[in-house]
């Protein structure tokens, strides 16, 4: 039987502009979430990841946000089971 993990809406990039000073602290912990969910995947050799949406909380992100993403990504696919499908 595949090992599935499943997710959604991580919104990495989410200004949260509505929390001050607290927003960059919440932004950290969605990138924090990713790393623990990529971690997951591999502790437990997840052969299929998969986020359902919202992995960015707007259409426009900034490159840091997306090369944050990558480099994550890349861990998943170093297992030699990679796929990548966009709407």
């Amino acid at each position: 039987m595949p090992r599935i993990l499943h997710f959604a809406d991580l919104h990495l990039g989410a200004p949260f502009r509505q929390f001050g000073p607290r927003g960059k602290l919440l932004r950290e912990g969605l990138k924090k979430t990713l790393e623990n969910i990529i971690a997951a995947a591999q502790k437990e050799r997840a052969d299929l990841v998969l986020c359902a949406g919202d992995l960015v909380d707007a259409n426009q992100v900034s490159p840091a946000t997306v090369d944050f993403i990558a480099a994550h990504v890349w861990q998943i696919g170093r297992t030699g089971r990679y796929s990548t499908r966009h709407p």
